[in-house]
């Protein structure tokens, strides 16, 4: 912005979101996941999927529908359109990809000014790639823990007086960046979760649970999902409802999520099936404690707040239970 004399706008309120961003019309777009799932769920909202997808089909409506829900959006001029500070689901991605949005998504940090590696918005062939990185960075993966490692001219010189952490975390002259991962042979870099966010069932196996999230990318039932369940024997799943789960009557809810549930479940080693599906009645966000200002899910909250109940869950003879 500075270098080529860009404006910069900012929302009023989170209430007002979409409609600052539909009178800007802006032509660069960076958003958190949590953002598209609201757009999402807004146009869900207002189209069933079945008759998005009917309407989609139909060549000339379908160009029609695309720059409708474009402008909607407020990404009608939009050349660029970006999502990062937290893991986009694949199925997302691709939902988006359908009505005409492309989504480039970049992976970085404050402490290499969020320059690490980028997706292009048009690649499809590398499903829950974070892409390649990006000029002057070369990435390596820690033998030890599979921890992204990284090197670059913008990295951070430390933490402002904090000279422990800054020798914690940069180390012969490399990031680690407390995210595990691995690199294919092309030099795509794929993200399974974060160093600490990994734990331990009662039977000593280890667990991700941002790869047992993104199972549940295609339902527009759940706003917010979290896998949790340390010192349990089978992990867990945590949700909240969106607007559209919300308006559903329970019981048919239950039977739809059990069987998304068993779907899930089948191909997973026994080891990693979700034992109970909870769904809350709840909203988690910065005001409860519950996400970051950047409204990825805060795991020791969720763990902090319900891990009393952990084992009660687990004994249900229920899969999905509506506490």
């Amino acid at each position: 912005t500075f270098k080529n004399g860009g404006v910069i706008s900012f929302t009023e309120s989170i209430d007002t979101f979409v409609k600052n961003l539909s009178d800007v019309q802006p032509s660069v777009f960076f958003g958190v996941p949590r953002i598209y799932t609201k757009f999402q769920l807004g146009i869900l909202s207002k189209f069933s999927q079945k008759k998005l997808d009917l309407l989609l089909s139909i060549p000339f409506l379908s160009s029609l529908i695309k720059k409708k829900i474009r402008k909607s959006l407020g990404l009608s001029n939009a050349k660029v359109i970006i999502s990062g500070a937290a893991a986009m689901q694949v199925a997302q991605r691709n939902w988006f990809r359908k009505i005409g949005v492309n989504i480039t998504i970049g992976y970085g940090m404050t402490e290499n000014c969020a320059i690490t590696t980028q997706l292009d918005g048009k690649i499809t062939n590398k499903p829950g790639s974070v892409g390649i990185a990006q000029t002057g960075v070369k990435l390596k993966i820690d033998s030890k823990n599979g921890e992204i490692l990284m090197q670059g001219p913008f990295l951070m010189d430390g933490y402002y007086k904090d000279k422990k952490t800054t020798e914690n975390t940069i180390i012969n002259g490399w990031l680690h960046t407390g995210d595990q991962g691995y690199m294919d042979d092309e030099g795509f870099l794929f993200i399974t979760g974060r160093v600490k966010d990994t734990f331990k069932t009662s039977k000593g196996k280890f667990i991700e649970p941002l790869l047992l999230e993104s199972y549940f990318g295609d339902t527009s039932d759940f706003e917010q999902v979290c896998v949790a369940g340390i010192g349990l024997p089978q992990p867990l799943c945590i949700a909240t409802l969106s607007d559209i789960g919300k308006a559903k009557e329970q019981s048919l809810l239950e039977e739809e999520l059990s069987a998304l549930l068993l779907k899930i479940n089948e191909p997973l080693d026994s080891y990693k099936r979700i034992s109970t599906l909870v769904v809350l009645n709840e909203n988690w966000n910065v005001e409860n404690g519950m996400t970051t200002p950047t409204l990825k899910i805060k795991r020791n909250a969720v763990d902090k707040k319900y891990m009393d109940n952990f084992l009660k869950w687990h004994d249900d003879k229920r899969n999905v239970i509506f506490p």
